[in-house]
């Protein structure tokens, strides 16, 4: 595929990541949407038999936390929550990194932190954790500072409603007078 015709390294290097990058949004908009039915229909049929693997419901929940709609992600939440508790070490590793995801998704920025801390505790040099929590913090402060905007802007309001409302009696008592 050529895309466009260089005349340095430099040049096809970039055409060459351009490629990758159309391919990938391809990719994403025209095949991704396969993928969750192919695993949901795996989780389901596993299901009715009375045993879903580990395996299968990593990939059902992975392909639900990575979906845009929030009762796909708590869905993917509570698998991922199941998993957590059974799975081995490097079983864990992937629970816990998709679970702290799926909170950052929905904003539950605490519960997010919370599951990308553990996953630290175990592996302190994760570097996807470590960026992740570092994501989780400032989105936490954010959301924080949001919060603490509206309150304010609440209280704020209130007080000068009070203090409006303390001016107009004092107009009216003196007028009386």
């Amino acid at each position: 595929l050529i895309l466009f015709r260089s005349c340095s390294v430099k040049d096809a290097e970039e055409e060459t990541l351009l490629a990758v990058f159309l391919l990938f949004t391809w990719f994403r908009f025209h095949c991704w949407s396969f993928f969750p039915q192919i695993f949901k229909d795996k989780y389901s049929a596993e299901l009715a038999k009375g045993s879903v693997t580990k395996e299968t419901k990593f990939e059902y929940a992975w392909c639900l936390i990575r979906s845009q709609f929030p009762e796909d992600i708590k869905k993917g939440i509570v698998l991922l929550d199941e998993l957590v508790h059974k799975g081995t070490k490097d079983d864990q590793r992937d629970y816990l990194f998709y679970l702290a995801i799926g909170n950052y998704k929905l904003k539950e920025y605490e519960r997010g932190l919370k599951y990308i801390r553990i996953l630290l505790k175990n592996e302190p040099g994760n570097t996807q954790a470590l960026d992740l929590e570092q994501l989780i913090v400032k989105a936490l402060r954010k959301d924080g500072l949001v919060g603490m905007a509206i309150v304010g802007g609440i209280v704020g309001g209130v007080g000068l409603g009070v203090a409006g409302l303390a001016a107009l009696i004092g107009m009216a008592v003196s007028k009386k007078l």
